[in-house]
């Protein structure tokens, strides 16, 4: 629509849903007219429109995590299963847990009809991570900003391209302290219902 001479404007939509919810009846029709009371008197927050580079760092790291996460559950239910059969009573911690897991696949057939589509999905799972990790890898190396972020002790290519692509344009912000409150890190007051018994924690 900007390519096609249009404005455009994208509403915080925190913001957006507190101004709308002091209307008394929600309707599409009234909700519609709200935005553009909002729009028509400047009582709005304009939202930060993510470019396509930041857009497809996040797709990249999203697909990664949910791989990861996949990973996770069907390790444990492997695990679990190893346990319920009988075939490892010790720890099964470890990046070993695969190949002990294989292995007992030879002892119990009823196992191995359980564990060997999740060992073949796993497997599959883990060469995809591998390659997400290149091309997150690739992009970092070749991003000034997140090579410099990477300098800081115990911070990864991960970290630092989660950092960059959430940030985008770090002019946007007036303060620095307004980036925590971006990221969600604000104080915020807790009170107990006693006088001179609040106290800020950050969430």
């Amino acid at each position: 629509m900007e390519s096609a001479g249009f404005p455009v404007v994208c509403l915080e939509t925190r913001h957006a849903h507190r101004v709308l919810s002091a209307r008394p009846n929600k309707t599409d029709r009234n909700d519609a007219r709200g935005l553009a009371e909002m729009m028509r008197v400047g009582w709005y927050r304009a939202a930060w429109i993510r470019g396509t580079t930041a857009t497809y760092i996040r797709s990249l790291l999203q697909g990664r995590r949910l791989l990861v996460q996949t990973r996770r559950t069907m390790q444990n239910m492997l695990r679990g299963g190893v346990k319920r059969f009988g075939l490892i009573m010790s720890s099964t911690a470890g990046r070993t847990f695969a190949q002990r897991a294989t292995s007992a696949m030879d002892r119990d057939t009823h196992y191995a009809a359980f564990a060997a589509p999740l060992l073949a999905v796993l497997k599959s799972i883990a060469e995809e991570i591998r390659s997400y990790d290149r091309q997150l890898h690739a992009i970092s190396r070749a991003d000034e900003a997140a090579v410099r972020i990477m300098t800081v002790p115990g911070v990864g290519y991960l970290t630092a391209l989660a950092f960059v692509s959430t940030i985008e344009k770090p002019e946007r912000f007036r303060r620095s302290t307004d980036v925590g409150a971006y990221l969600g890190l604000t104080p915020r007051v807790h009170q107990s219902g006693q006088a001179g018994s609040a106290k800020r924690e950050t969430i």
